[in-house]
């Protein structure tokens, strides 16, 4: 496929304000890019219609899923989302990721997030892991479709 989508539903962590983070490899997971992406995030949450952003990451060695950090499974808090992966078979263009989250925080406020991130690459994109900044997954699911 040449677009693929990716649901995140409920998905719950074990460690307090952790992110959550994406990696894709070129070579079937026997190494995942580590360099050349490029990142804009921007986030809006609920505690006094604050907005932050967070701009420019030339040196980004993952893809972000969501920057503020989801709360402790033990107080129900979740993210959930979509990420769009455009032209991952492409062998003359770069590949893009367009992320778009919300979730509970670790105090207990709304979040909503939109990443882009632009993946310098011509190789044909063959897998993709999903990790946290710390602990691990603690519940949820995370849903592929292959779109043509």
């Amino acid at each position: 496929y040449k677009t693929y989508l990716v649901v995140f539903d409920g998905v719950r962590v074990a460690v307090d304000g952790t992110s959550l983070f994406s990696m894709i490899s070129a070579n079937n997971g026997g190494s995942y890019f580590n360099s050349g992406l490029s990142r804009v995030t921007w986030s809006e949450v609920d505690t006094g219609s604050s907005i932050s952003d967070d701009t420019d990451d030339e040196t980004a060695s993952e893809i972000l899923i969501n920057m503020s950090g989801i709360g402790t499974n033990a107080n129900g808090e979740s993210m959930s989302g979509t990420a769009w992966l455009f032209g991952s078979q492409d062998t003359d263009a770069h590949s893009y990721m367009m992320i778009r989250t919300v979730c509970v925080g670790t105090s207990g406020q709304t979040t909503q997030e939109i990443t882009t991130t632009g993946i310098r690459t011509e190789s044909v994109i063959n897998a993709m892991q999903f990790y946290t900044g710390s602990g691990n997954l603690a519940g949820g699911t995370i849903t592929l479709y292959g779109l043509t």
